[in-house]
């Protein structure tokens, strides 16, 4: 709570303090304010939209066509369309030595791991070959959702902290590096969101409100706080950048990226528990089958993250969540939600930022108990040491920006 809160005050601060400096501001996308022009990325969410529509009519090819070609967000300068599956097929060039990007690269070997995926899934080859199309389904539209663009927003994070770092002078830096801010704020928000974010989109904030009423992690205002505290680190970066002050704003655009890992964790831990129990649905083999393709899909998002952290907790999340795995959750639900528990330090997560998972009014996972004092030199020890002094040199800029006002 105390981190969420002098996120949302120093959100508050920057925003008075933008709208002293820059009078001619642009609207608002998603409470945040840009200082560039980046509204022709908004409509990709519709496209995700009309996919998933294509795809519940049975048009797979349909779905195809729009994630190749693009249907509703202009190209650069007004010239043809954007496109989803360019983030994935352009990522060897786009998203090289970035260090996301590189964790995933090394994972599936493979640049394109994300188009991989995704047109596996559509056109039912590879690891799909004779998937049900509820699993295709899911993994199709998921995979676009949080491989595609959950790596194409963080490849706009980390670019603005190049674009700082590479210039010294303070007025390309204003622009170049927030460009980049303000497009990966456009794309993890989406169009259907509008000014205030209430309007139940396609995105990564659409994927985390929806997490958070499962897990109980909403503010008071039903928004989730992951959604809430991003924002406030995004709006920092936001100022910071202006300033020309990279480093700091490098710290909190790591803790954005982070965060952005919170729905991931949370969307595997559901469906490890769906997808191995009938969890009070008559059991339909069909159900079963949506369940255990959204799973993995998720489980698919995470995976090379965790491997970073334990090979072997990869490993095992890998065997019980593959939905062809037979018998599915070999090796028990708790003895996997556990597992992916004990990553969340390396990860630079807690167990309250992911909360306690329930169906209805019933518990199904407890939130697990973050450690106070860490004895020895473990991986999770150094990670949870690291959150915790990026966490503070934050909160120290926040004062100094106080002191200078």
């Amino acid at each position: 709570m105390f981190r969420l809160t002098a996120a949302l005050l120093a959100l508050g601060w920057i925003n008075a303090v933008h709208a002293q400096q820059y009078p001619d501001c642009l609207e608002l996308i998603n409470n945040y304010r840009p200082d560039t022009r980046v509204t022709s990325h908004l409509p990709l969410d519709l496209d995700i939209r009309d996919i998933d529509e294509e795809i519940d009519n049975g048009n797979w090819t349909g779905a195809i066509a729009i994630y190749s070609n693009g249907k509703n967000a202009p190209g650069r300068g007004g010239a043809g369309l954007r496109n989803l599956r360019s983030y994935s097929l352009n990522a060897g060039t786009n998203y090289a030595g970035m260090p996301v990007f590189e964790v995933f690269r090394a994972y599936w070997d493979s640049a394109t791991y994300a188009d991989d995926f995704i047109m596996a899934a559509a056109q039912g080859t590879g690891d799909f070959a004779g998937a049900n199309d509820y699993v295709r389904a899911e993994s199709m539209v998921k995979g676009i959702q949080y491989q595609a663009v959950w790596a194409h927003v963080i490849r706009e994070l980390e670019q603005a902290v190049d674009d700082c770092e590479e210039t010294s002078n303070a007025n390309i830096t204003s622009y170049e590096g927030v460009h980049s801010l303000d497009e990966a704020w456009a794309i993890y928000s989406g169009s259907l969101e509008k000014t205030n974010g209430t309007g139940g989109g396609y995105m990564l904030w659409a994927g985390a409100q929806k997490r958070c009423a499962q897990f109980g992690t909403c503010g008071s205002d039903r928004k989730a706080i992951v959604n809430k505290e991003i924002l406030g680190y995004l709006a920092q970066a936001q100022a910071l950048i202006r300033q020309g002050r990279c480093a700091s704003a490098a710290v909190a655009i790591k803790k954005i990226i982070q965060l952005m890992v919170v729905p991931l964790i949370q969307g595997t831990l559901r469906y490890v528990h769906r997808g191995s129990t009938n969890a009070g649905w008559s059991g339909t083999t069909t159900n079963f089958q949506k369940e255990r393709g959204e799973g993995w899909a998720f489980t698919a998002a995470i995976l090379p993250l965790v491997h970073n952290c334990s090979a072997a907790v990869a490993l095992r999340l890998k065997n019980n969540m593959f939905f062809k795995a037979s018998p599915f959750m070999n090796d028990g639900a708790e003895t996997v939600v556990r597992e992916l528990q004990s990553v969340y330090p390396c990860l630079g997560i807690s167990c309250k930022d992911v909360g306690t998972m329930k169906e209805g009014s019933n518990v199904i996972y407890e939130a697990c108990t973050d450690p106070v004092n860490i004895v020895g030199g473990s991986q999770g020890s150094s990670a949870m040491t690291s959150a915790l002094g990026s966490f503070i040199a934050i909160f120290a800029t926040i004062a100094v920006w106080m002191v200078a006002l």
